[in-house]
């Protein structure tokens, strides 16, 4: 699950400064990463949110696809490997994204699961 959180973790603070450190060039002038996490009937689950400008519906349409990315760096792999991270664990994600206003990733696994590994 460390290998989902940094994925998730890398993905926003990617796509909000854009084009490197130069705050001048940031997607969004005051980026903002939010990580919760809750018990829920699922199983445990790990949301990462942020204030970047959001995806369009075909870009959300792609982010699963091995390879494509948006970005001008990266191989688009951190995303496909959440998802089968997920599965492998019996979990499983949603994503939600409305253009201006950010981005929201829920993943979530059984429980028991998190248990085991403690």
């Amino acid at each position: 699950m460390r290998r989902v959180v940094v994925n998730l973790l890398s993905n926003a603070s990617e796509a909000m400064v854009g084009k490197g450190g130069d705050a001048t060039k940031f997607a969004v002038s005051d980026p903002k990463i939010r990580v919760s996490t809750m018990a829920s009937s699922r199983g445990v689950e790990i949301v990462v949110a942020d204030n970047w400008p959001g995806m369009a519906p075909e870009v959300l349409e792609k982010i699963l696809d091995p390879l494509f990315t948006t970005k001008t760096f990266g191989t688009g792999l951190g995303l496909p490997a959440v998802e089968k991270i997920l599965h492998e664990h019996g979990g499983d994600r949603i994503v939600e994204s409305t253009l201006g206003q950010g981005a929201k990733f829920t993943a979530w696994f059984p429980a028991q699961l998190a248990v085991n590994a403690a």
